[in-house]
């Protein structure tokens, strides 16, 4: 949907969203820039969560589960996710020390993204996910010890 501020998009989406709760058990993620629907989402019932902001307690311990292969594919995909989004061209050698840390977190008793930063041996690796841990802006959001 495009068109100008002010212009009824939010407001439309949010009808959407009220019709959609007419049928049993319906549920509804949004992510919403600008708090938009954060009036509808009480008034619903429902769970309000600013993620990023300075008030909301929110937080997510991704790499908690690390029990079988399935699970370390997974948070080597997501750490490597991280790192291009840290601005790492991913090479051969960043997957390798990605991987071989991970393998060595599966065994740890804490797996924070911190934790994970002091075992990985590969500085460039290390520099592209310094800002998801507690030592940048976002480790409050992806760096705890429990999700909360």
């Amino acid at each position: 949907m495009v068109g100008p501020p002010g212009s009824g998009k939010s407001t439309f989406l949010g009808f959407i969203v009220a019709q959609f709760f007419r049928y049993p058990r319906a549920q509804v993620f949004a992510f919403d820039k600008g708090y938009s629907l954060a009036v509808l989402t009480r008034a619903c019932g429902g769970e309000f969560y600013d993620l990023g902001g300075e008030t909301d307690g929110l937080s997510f311990y991704p790499l908690a589960d690390l029990t079988d292969d399935s699970d370390l594919a997974w948070a080597n995909s997501w750490v490597e996710k991280l790192c291009k989004l840290g601005g790492l061209d991913m090479k051969p050698q960043h997957r390798n020390a990605v991987a071989d840390a991970m393998k060595l977190m599966q065994g740890s008793p804490r797996r924070t993204l911190t934790d994970f930063l002091a075992t990985v041996q590969n500085k460039e690796v290390r520099s592209a996910l310094e800002v998801y841990t507690l030592s940048g802006p976002l480790g409050r959001l992806l760096d705890a010890e429990k999700t909360d």
